[in-house]
């Protein structure tokens, strides 16, 4: 018969610490399927567990159960999540191991789940013996949670650390162990609940792909890779998550690129459900950027222009993918995972961001400034940027950031371990009358994890002490933010700039040269330019390496070569001049599914254009297959000669396209007939005088020397 350890326990010695665990490759051995985020007054707490990949047979495996004394600050809720679990004498402990087999199976719960129901002992309150979250009482409970101070400030409400051991029965070996919490909430009417931004991520970053040449002529959009089947799953995990929790106060912070692919239905059926999300009321969106980004690097390599471009780019592709417009305050507000320094907060507020949230450990202020938190909480405070405006700062939580990330393997429990540290966090003052606020934002990078997602939202839409807002509803809590003129941004962790700078600004001036080009030529035509630097924008996200930004780049180039090549000067063209003046015809051939507007250009130092000059420039359309320009000429001088053709941009000088013309004159200018002709008349005077002379020679020759005078 399986046997609770009372609270008689913890006068036990103590037992040695357990050795360091290392965990195996193929993941945990003890899995977290669902606990009870809370317990209050006569209820019981829920576990539910199954065994990982790595876990041995089932026959040979035993539990372990130990909960501890109540933690007094969030220094030591972190210390009991080490790798070695919680230290100090136990509050209670399972007297033997449970068998594994012996456990009960969890109702309803995924096959291989077993399922406790644990009785708590609170001072002065009957354990309970009812269920908390679906499963079903034992007749016997196997362990028994034993609630005991240990310097906590509102005992016995409190935060208790529960760690769970998977013992190897035939060595005694501890295979795998995890540190949960049990929170304990008793009367909690008339405190100020702690305000809690949830920030969910949705920036699937896309790469370089190989798609043909024809494929990114018909959308430059082709050249980036699809979505990989991870990124899609994480993606729809995170929306069936928010769709579990309608009324849940998030802020979904979605990247344009991100909406983009949605719209263009590379994932079936997750642009509706994704709509239907972030139609919710209480969901959030704030104005992303198009991609992820380092702001410091991106200002810092003199990209700061790029930034207005991702600004806007974003806008338009979460536009069209979200049911209603976002509020002023969201359309404000950046929420930045990455470091910041003051340049880039700068560049930001000229971007029209009022309200920024950076990373806690980037702020720096001196002893002498005020506080910027209470405990461990943040309050919103103003700096000062250039240009005579000012941008409100709400600092993130570093220690709920890594939460996100504790254990990919265990994402229920990471969701619980996040949950627990909030209602320590809220322990730490729980009757100020002043509002408090944490904002838990994953970190750089972060995929998102639908089970993960799902618990903590029930977690935060059930706790009694945890109210959920959004990043904009809690900058709204603090009403009359103060300046602080020593706070700044350190950018802690910002690593050297290694953005293509170069690359990146000649592919943005190559391609609003042709925007320029087709700023007239319909809605399909502006998409394409849209397209084209959006692959530009695609360039610069920070999750990329600094090769796969360069690749890109050059991938935006091609495509914009792509869409060149679909204009041409007829090639081989050979005119024949039989005048001096003349009309020369210069074809131009589109493939384009667009009208371009340029300007034409000829030069030739052998022929003379109507503007007095050897080179000639003209605006052209180029509205059909075969475009024939004709410009009037004079030539020069007769012969073979060529003439160059250029096809640019009305602005930014790009050329479209060129070509040569092979020009032979015929003609024969009146000067050139004047000399011919006086050429003639001088030979012909001296043909005449030299044969008078020579018949005169000859006569006298002939009539001797006495006919000479």
């Amino acid at each position: 018969m399986l046997t609770a350890a009372g609270p008689s326990a913890a006068a036990a010695p103590a037992s040695p610490a357990p050795p360091t665990l290392v965990r195996a490759t193929s993941g945990p051995a003890l899995v977290l399927v669902s606990q009870s985020s809370w317990v209050g007054p006569g209820q019981t707490f829920s576990l539910d567990l199954r065994l990982g990949p790595s876990a041995p047979a089932p026959s040979s495996l035993a539990l372990d159960l130990a909960v501890y004394g109540c933690l007094s600050s969030v220094s030591a809720f972190d210390q009991a999540l080490g790798n070695q679990g919680p230290t100090g004498v136990p509050a209670a402990r399972t007297a033997a191991a449970l068998p594994w087999s012996s456990l009960p199976a969890a109702p309803g719960g995924p096959r291989g789940t077993v399922g406790l129901t644990l009785p708590v002992d609170a001072p002065g309150v009957p354990a309970g013996t009812g269920t908390t979250s679906g499963t079903s009482p034992q007749a016997t409970p196997p362990f028994t949670v034993v609630l005991r101070s240990s310097g906590c400030q509102a005992f016995p409400n409190g935060v208790y650390p529960l760690r769970a051991s998977l013992v190897d029965t035939s060595t005694g070996a501890t295979v795998d162990a995890i540190t949960t919490d049990v929170v304990y909430l008793g009367s909690t009417g008339g405190t100020q609940r702690l305000r809690v931004a949830t920030v969910v991520p949705l920036d699937a970053t896309r790469r370089a792909s190989g798609a043909s040449a024809a494929a990114v002529r018909r959308d430059p959009l082709a050249a980036l890779a699809p979505l990989s089947t991870s990124q899609v799953d994480a993606a729809k995990g995170a929306v069936a998550a928010l769709a579990h929790h309608p009324s849940v106060d998030t802020t979904v912070a979605i990247s344009g690129q991100t909406a983009q692919t949605v719209l263009d239905g590379a994932t079936p059926g997750l642009a509706s459900s994704l709509r239907q999300v972030l139609a919710a009321p209480a969901h959030e969106v704030p104005a992303s950027t198009y991609t992820p980004l380092d702001v410091p690097a991106l200002v810092s390599s003199g990209l700061t222009g790029e930034l207005g471009a991702q600004v806007t780019s974003g806008r338009r592709a979460i536009a069209g993918l979200a049911a209603t417009a976002p509020s002023p305050a969201a359309s404000t507000t950046f929420v930045g995972s990455r470091p910041l320094d003051g340049t880039a907060l700068d560049a930001l507020a000229a971007a029209g961001y009022t309200q920024v949230v950076v990373p806690g450990n980037d702020v720096a202020a001196s002893a002498a400034s005020r506080s910027l938190a209470a405990g461990s909480t943040a309050t919103p405070f103003v700096v000062d940027a250039r240009r005579g405006r000012s941008v409100t700062v709400l600092p993130t939580d570093a220690d709920l950031t890594s939460r996100f990330g504790a254990d990919p393997g265990n994402p229920v429990l990471a969701a619980h371990q996040l949950l627990a540290e909030l209602a320590q966090v809220y322990f730490e003052a729980p009757n100020e009358a002043v509002p408090r606020g944490v904002v838990a934002t994953p970190p750089p990078g972060w995929s998102p994890r639908g089970t993960f997602l799902d618990s903590l939202l029930s977690g935060l839409g059930s706790d009694p002490v945890l109210e959920p807002v959004t990043i904009s509803g809690l900058f709204a809590a603090f009403t009359g933010s103060s300046r602080c003129g020593s706070c700044r941004l350190d950018a802690v962790g910002a690593t050297e700039p290694t953005l293509p700078a170069a690359a990146i600004r000649r592919a943005r001036q190559r391609v609003s040269s042709f925007a320029s080009a087709v700023t007239s030529s319909g809605s399909s035509a502006q998409e394409l330019v849209h397209r084209l630097s959006d692959l530009v924008l695609s360039s610069e996200a920070a999750g990329l390496r600094p090769s796969e930004q360069l690749r890109l780049v050059a991938v935006a180039g091609g495509a914009l070569d792509d869409q060149l090549a679909t204009l041409a000067v007829s090639g081989d063209q050979s005119l024949t001049l039989t005048a001096r003046k003349a009309r020369i015809p210069v074809t131009i051939d589109s493939a384009a599914s667009y009208p371009v507007s340029a300007v034409l250009t000829l030069s030739s130092d052998k022929l003379i254009f109507t503007n007095g000059q050897t080179r000639f420039s003209q605006p052209v359309a180029l509205d059909h297959s075969t475009n024939v320009v004709y410009v009037d000429v004079r030539t020069r001088v007769s012969g073979e000669f060529k003439v160059s053709v250029e096809v640019r941009s009305p602005a930014g000088g790009l050329v479209l396209t060129d070509g040569i013309l092979s020009v032979r004159s015929t003609a024969t200018s009146v000067v050139g007939v004047l000399l011919t002709l006086g050429a003639i008349a001088v030979l012909v005077g001296w043909w005449v005088r030299t044969g008078v002379r020579r018949r005169a020679e000859r006569r006298a020759a002939a009539d001797g020397p006495e006919a000479l005078p």
